[in-house]
């Protein structure tokens, strides 16, 4: 179960850093 919901809050994080580099990245260009 613990396990479970750490992977899925990397996920979440990892999800959170690619949209803001895809952001970034939009504003930029």
């Amino acid at each position: 179960m613990f396990d479970s919901v750490s992977f899925m809050t990397n996920k979440h994080l990892a999800l959170d850093e690619d949209l803001k580099l895809l952001f970034d990245t939009t504003r930029n260009s």
